[in-house]
């Protein structure tokens, strides 16, 4: 029998490893499935199509005269960092590293910088993990990052170079590494090439330097820095792609989508303060705590990352509201809700100083497999717990094979150019440039397709505008989860 007494150990100790790995498997898992079901969206494929094509030799930009319609109107970055889907054997397993990718530049910076936070802060390892643990499991609590985890963008490129920039920016201020300073420039750059409305973040990182710190001699270092980045960055982006098709992409096609109204706008105002609202809550919560705790190991580093972090998400919340306002866009444009999430780990970590002589390690372990609990099961829900990938795209690719040279994916060419290296104009390309003023010439359209165009294929209920365009092509009996349309000839509609 055991002697509690003099163990000194409550029953339930015992068990606590058991539960924390019980935890951890489970949300594991539930991750794994919510990668396996990237497959299932055209979304997700049609968004590594930019990296399919660089790797062929082929620019995702053009203007409004010439070059692929790819629906492209981001930078160059995220494309680049999905290169390796493109040596995938099939295509659900290129969608499926895709998805690993995407769950790593969102989620992977978190990890590293509240693991470093906390280690800077003196925690022990049982600690840590259970923060960890904590973090993963309530990502997905709220909706718009749980989104963030299922459907593959360029914007959780853009938050995770952000998040990194800012941790490189802290480390520089404790360290004094020129380095540091130098790749929280580069990544600042590198996020704002990612997609345009990062370019808020250079500006608040100096906001922070020069306006809250009053450090006056790194705001002007980081300025040079950030304008060496820039133009360098620049320079390499012009070389590769031009300055007109860029221009035109980055600027002209996003810039002439109109604004969707007071109520779009009030309606999104909402969905951003009730996720971000509870974040900062918690963040000032637990930093007044910190602020009665005795002083702990690397203050004043993680001051300068919960301060990166808050001033960073406010200056980016005008621009996130304006392109989620925007004709064709959503929630998946506010890169400041990530920001403020980590804010409130990184205001856990400051505040250990108060909360570790009253929560014993067991039991924070504890509370931290509940959460991981928790968002594991809204994670399995959502993907509809799947341990294997969908298999949805090989039979898309299954009918291109039957049909070279003649069939038309509006809503995915990467099925095309997976099975003949031929690019295809993006439907919602041909949307975006319509919506912008600039409806693609039908020559230019036709010129595009396949001179033997039999077969126009769609999801399940998801046609559009090219069986409007070819009022000749009627829809058939097929089975699966796709509707073929066929027609004898290439009959458009004037």
């Amino acid at each position: 029998m055991i002697d509690r007494q003099a163990t000194g150990r409550p029953p339930f100790h015992r068990v606590v490893p058991g539960w924390s790995i019980l935890c951890a498997a489970a949300l594991i898992l539930a991750y794994w499935s919510t990668v396996a079901s990237t497959p299932a969206f055209d979304w997700n494929a049609t968004r590594i199509y930019p990296a399919f094509l660089l790797a062929g030799g082929v620019s995702p930009y053009a203007t409004a005269t010439s070059g692929p319609v790819t629906g492209w109107i981001y930078g160059p970055v995220m494309p680049l960092f999905y290169l390796p889907a493109t040596l995938a054997p099939t295509l659900t397993s290129a969608v499926l590293v895709s998805g690993v990718i995407n769950l790593l530049v969102l989620a992977g910076p978190m990890v590293l910088i509240v693991n470093d936070a906390s280690r800077r802060a003196g925690l022990a390892r049982r600690e840590r993990g259970a923060i960890l643990l904590g973090l993963l499991g309530l990502l997905p609590a709220l909706p718009v990052l749980r989104s963030y985890l299922i459907w593959i963008h360029c914007d959780q490129v853009a938050i995770g170079l952000t998040l990194l920039s800012c941790w490189f920016l802290a480390r520089f201020r404790c360290e004094s590494s020129e380095l540091n300073l130098g790749v929280a420039a580069v990544l600042a750059a590198l996020a704002v090439w990612t997609k345009q409305i990062a370019v808020m973040l250079p500006l608040t990182q100096l906001l922070y330097l020069g306006g809250l710190r009053r450090d006056f001699r790194l705001f002007w270092r980081y300025l040079l820095w950030l304008l060496g980045a820039g133009a360098g960055t620049s320079a390499v982006a012009v070389l590769i792609f031009g300055t007109g098709p860029l221009v035109f992409c980055l600027w002209v096609v996003p810039g002439g989508h109109r604004l969707m109204g007071w109520a779009v706008f009030l309606r999104y105002a909402w969905v951003f303060v009730s996720h971000a609202g509870p974040c900062l809550a918690l963040t000032l919560l637990l930093a007044r705590f910190a602020r009665k705790a005795p002083a702990q190991p690397a203050h004043d580093f993680q001051k300068d990352l919960l301060g990166l972090l808050l001033v960073t998400a406010t200056g980016e919340i005008p621009m996130n509201l304006l392109a989620a306002c925007k004709e064709g866009s959503n929630t998946n444009s506010f890169h400041a809700l990530p920001l403020f999430f980590l804010a409130v780990f990184v205001a856990l970590v400051a505040a250990a100083g108060w909360w570790r002589p009253r929560i014993p390690p067991a039991r924070a372990a504890i509370a931290a497999g509940v959460v991981a609990l928790a968002g594991a099961t809204l994670l399995l829900t959502d993907s509809a717990f799947r341990l294997t990938p969908a298999t949805r795209l090989e039979q898309a690719r299954a009918i291109a094979e039957r049909h070279l040279g003649h069939v038309y994916f509006p809503q995915n060419p990467l099925i095309v150019w997976w099975t003949e290296r031929k690019p295809q104009p993006l439907e919602l390309g041909l949307v975006d440039l319509s919506l912008a003023g600039f409806p693609i010439t039908r020559v230019r359209y036709f010129e595009s397709l396949p001179q033997d165009l039999q077969m126009v294929v769609y999801r399940n209920g998801q046609a559009g505008m090219a069986v409007q365009i070819f009022p000749g092509f009627k829809r058939r009996e097929a089975p699966g989860v796709f509707d073929l349309y066929a027609g004898p000839t290439l009959a458009p509609a004037n």
